[in-house]
């Protein structure tokens, strides 16, 4: 690996943890020679964010499932619009206030939803997919939440969320997904 490949490989690392005021620390550690590396990456962060550690032949259909995915809780989709992405048998979707194991939880917990809340937008901040082999990939994500509830004030928060997904002949199936709260956005 040569020294221009290690700066950048440590710089992408900074933008991939979501420490970008560690970049200037990292460009004055590694000396002159990391600066424009490093700059480079953490300038071109927001452009990157659905570059992922794999090929992208191998999870071009997990991103845009992911994206997929968002956009429908953007807009309030209709249950039966997730229900091809998620596994009936085998699920388990964990959120902070309960655990789903089929596709009849996830109806009753996402019309709980759609009574509670009015809007809501979903921004994905970091998005990591790794292929585990045998068609199945561990995602990892940061999620950017904000709602507007039919009561009370609104809402934003950061969310990390881990996946697991697999592919079948319909498309990619989510078959784990794990969320746990980070904090209220602007902290």
């Amino acid at each position: 690996m040569t020294i221009h490949n290690a700066l950048a490989s440590t710089a992408r690392k900074v933008v991939r943890n979501q420490t970008r005021k560690a970049a200037p620390v990292v460009a004055k550690t590694l000396g002159k020679q990391a600066a424009p590396a490093v700059s480079k990456a953490v300038t071109s962060a927001p452009r990157r964010l659905a570059r992922v550690k794999a090929p992208a032949g191998e999870v071009k259909g997990i991103v845009a499932m992911v994206r997929r995915w968002f956009k429908l809780l953007d807009r309030n989709a209709p249950t039966t619009a997730y229900l091809p992405l998620i596994d009936d048998k085998g699920l388990k979707m964990a959120f902070p206030e309960r655990t789903l194991r089929s596709h009849a939880d996830f109806k009753d917990w996402y019309g709980g939803v759609l009574r509670n809340i009015k809007k809501a937008t979903h921004t994905v901040e970091r998005l990591d997919v790794k292929p585990l082999g045998r068609g199945r990939y561990g995602v990892k994500l940061n999620v950017r939440w904000q709602a507007v509830p039919t009561q009370g004030k609104a809402i934003d928060m950061r969310f990390a969320q881990a996946w697991r997904v697999h592919d079948t002949k319909a498309g990619p199936r989510i078959s784990e997904y794990l969320v746990a709260a980070l904090a209220a956005a602007g902290r």
